[in-house]
């Protein structure tokens, strides 16, 4: 197989100048140079980073006054704690946690107590409806009981005119 037209390594040459570069030396020193270039850039950024940082550390040496007075605000602050009595309020806390907790079981008596009263107000319902059921019964068997009467007192006074037929 042969290669037309194919330009290789060793057959390139660039003149610059005077100067002749071989395909070769400059597939060697161009990936070397552009390392060494590379090299230089971080470096140079490197250096450029170190100068922030230090530029920034003389600024905030300017802003001691600043923490200073942080510092008595904060020291001010841990005063008012201490002058409210902060550390008392555990205690509180925990006063407050027990009266909450028995508030919460007087609660649950009281839900039972309304759900008895409910059931109580349902059974006195229900035994007022008996009782109406029971006074129109009542009243059903006065009714029947003044019907007999009045057939009672017919049949006597009907005896009484058979055995009296004059009087």
């Amino acid at each position: 197989m042969t290669f037309h037209n194919v330009i290789l390594m060793d057959d390139l040459e660039i003149k610059l100048g005077k100067y002749t570069f071989k395909g070769i030396y400059i597939a060697i020193f161009l990936p070397l140079i552009s390392s060494i270039a590379g090299g230089v850039w971080y470096v140079s950024d490197f250096y450029n980073r170190i100068d922030t940082i230090q530029s920034m550390a003389s600024s905030n040496s300017n802003h001691s006054g600043l923490i200073t007075g942080l510092d008595s605000r904060v020291a001010s602050i841990e005063q008012s704690i201490n002058d409210n009595d902060i550390s008392s309020l555990q205690g509180k806390l925990a006063e407050l946690g027990t009266n909450l907790s028995l508030i919460m079981e007087a609660q649950k008596e009281l839900m039972y107590l309304k759900d008895s009263f409910k059931d109580i107000e349902v059974t006195s319902k229900e035994n007022d409806l008996l009782v109406q059921s029971y006074e129109l019964r009542i009243k059903e068997l006065e009714e029947q009981i003044n019907v007999l009467q009045k057939d009672m007192d017919s049949a006597w006074r009907a005896m009484d005119a058979l055995a009296n037929p004059l009087g």
